[in-house]
């Protein structure tokens, strides 16, 4: 039999076919193994560091012990043992295993080992977590984190008033 479209062109009709039944789907058979998901990496995870990375100019080492007087010039790292004045004209990092027995004089600085004497910083002073601080503090700002020790008076500079200068020292040829 035979319909004829709008375009006049003879289309077969087809005879209806007869419904079939659906079947279940085959089960999977056992010995196969299954794939697991492939694992997720999740990115590492970032440290956000106490004290920001410098380029040193001075570093005292660990195993390092001054007894006297110091005057320094640059970002300077200390980790050894100070007995006496420091004075630096920029940045100081005392470490974990800093130990400083002095009294201290910076622009700014960041203290995580042991300072017993009183510290002067021009701008900003930041306690770590393991910092423990014996002594009276002068600054303009001062960041203490949980966990640091801090015995002593804290004071700030008055609007007009200027930090008090480092001593300068004078290198004595014997």
């Amino acid at each position: 039999m035979f319909f004829f479209s709008k375009k006049s062109q003879p289309v077969e009709a087809k005879a209806p076919q007869p419904a079939v039944e659906p079947t279940a789907p085959a089960a999977e058979p056992e010995a196969e193994a299954k794939e697991l998901p492939k694992p997720v990496i999740l990115p590492k995870k970032t440290v956000k560091k106490e004290f920001r990375k410098m380029d040193y100019e001075v570093i005292i080492s660990q195993n390092t012990a001054i007894n006297g007087n110091i005057s320094i010039n640059g970002c300077t790292r200390i980790d050894g043992v100070i007995d006496g004045t420091l004075a630096v004209d920029n940045d100081l990092f005392i470490g974990e295993s800093g130990n400083i027995r002095a009294t201290v004089y910076a622009k700014n600085a960041t203290i995580s080992g042991q300072v017993t004497g009183n510290i002067t910083c021009k701008e900003k002073l930041q306690l770590t977590s393991n910092a423990k601080v014996y002594g009276d503090i002068k600054c303009q700002t001062l960041v203490i984190a949980e966990g640091a020790i801090f015995r002593g008076k804290c004071g700030g500079f008055d609007s007009g008033e200027a930090a008090e200068p480092a001593p300068s020292f004078e290198a004595v040829a014997g």
